[in-house]
């Protein structure tokens, strides 16, 4: 995931992973260093002035090598910050497998009938629900030489699923939102098996649409799907995601961690280079 975490450092600092405490580093600025003496020659003081550059360069090198290798760290630190994050995590995903809503209340198994089909261009189709006239049609996309580019969906014309509920049921909202969602499922299914030369369900209620659903709770779907199970599987996939996220972001800090910390002795003996070679210049005492 591209946004800051509150784990995360803010990158203000683009030398370092993190702002080092300079009361913790071993290595201090050498003091039997001094600068050139006026005798040496211009190419002797430039070079000179070259290695008092790369040794502050590798002095950095060090103490940042140094940081990693404390016992506490940003790093480390870091590393806690996610471990808290995985544990919400992974309680979030416990309090999602748990969840389970009642199943929906049983709906009357009133006829669907009048079922006409036409295959067009473009298809459309319609069925009556007690008295209800229900029509859906399709939008065509049309290529140049006139061959539809690809199926669109249905919309639906007429019909209101309020208008063949019975009163205790018009009040339930779930309930109306199902149905509409599952009529227009059955429709679009209908419209496919007849394109397809299949053979077409010899007889629908209006309970087909809306089985109660013992495992996720709610209602299936003509189509025999759950609303409520499909909400629950996406959530898990948002877990999942940000889990797998956390531990790649864990990994990461412990593996620059300990790689700062293995470079410690060649900084070092990097470090002690450098200083070689500006005593070797020869610097006023």
């Amino acid at each position: 995931m591209p946004k800051w975490k509150f784990w995360e450092p803010q990158k203000s600092n683009p030398q370092s992973v993190a702002d080092p405490a300079p009361s913790r580093f071993t290595i201090k600025p050498r003091t039997d260093i001094a600068r050139p003496n006026k005798s040496l020659d211009v190419e002797a003081a430039e070079k000179l002035a070259r290695l008092h550059r790369r040794r502050e360069a590798v002095l950095f090198d060090v103490e940042q090598s140094e940081l990693a290798a404390s016992p506490d760290n940003p790093w480390l630190q870091r590393v806690g910050l996610i471990d808290e994050a995985l544990a919400n995590v992974r309680l979030d995903r416990e309090r999602t497998n748990a969840m389970h809503l009642p199943p929906g209340r049983s709906v009357q198994p009133v006829p669907i009938v009048d079922l006409q089909i036409d295959l067009g261009p473009p298809p459309k189709l319609g069925f009556r629900i007690e008295g209800e006239q229900f029509a859906f049609e399709e939008d065509l996309d049309w290529a140049e030489r006139g061959h539809q580019l690809a199926r669109s969906e249905l919309q639906q014309q007429s019909g209101d699923v309020l208008n063949v509920l019975p009163a205790a049921e018009m009040s339930d909202e779930q309930l109306v939102e199902h149905l509409t969602r599952s009529l227009f499922v059955l429709a679009s299914d209908l419209r496919d098996r007849a394109i397809a030369g299949e053979t077409l369900p010899e007889s629908i209620t209006l309970a087909d649409l809306a089985r109660p659903d013992e495992v996720n709770g709610g209602w299936l779907d003509w189509n025999g799907h759950s609303a409520v199970g499909a909400e629950k599987q996406a959530k898990l996939r948002e877990i999942e995601a940000e889990e797998q996220y956390l531990l790649a972001e864990r990994a990461r800090d412990i593996e620059d961690m300990e790689k700062l910390a293995d470079r410690l002795p060649i900084a070092l003996r990097r470090l002690a280079d450098v200083d070689a070679e500006i005593a070797a210049l020869g610097v006023q005492r």
